[in-house]
């Protein structure tokens, strides 16, 4: 995949506590290898979204969203 810049994307968690985890973003910048993501929901000590440069291999495509009607 290729993660183009304004894409939305998750993100796994690598460090203690977060393994398996996935945190969604928007890739802001891209390089060969690696993204810059926004975070939707993890935050810097300001308060403003927390931004960082990781590498493709941490990176998934969201879920699919399914509308789904029941009739009965």
């Amino acid at each position: 995949m290729s993660f183009e810049i304004g894409e939305s994307v998750e993100v796994i968690g690598n460090e203690d506590g977060m393994e398996g985890s996935y945190f969604k973003g928007q890739v802001i910048d891209r390089s060969p290898r690696r993204r810059t993501i926004r975070y939707e929901t993890l935050f810097a000590d300001a308060g403003s979204p927390l931004e960082e440069v990781i590498s493709v291999r941490r990176l998934r495509p969201p879920p699919l969203t399914v509308l789904a009607r029941y009739h009965l």
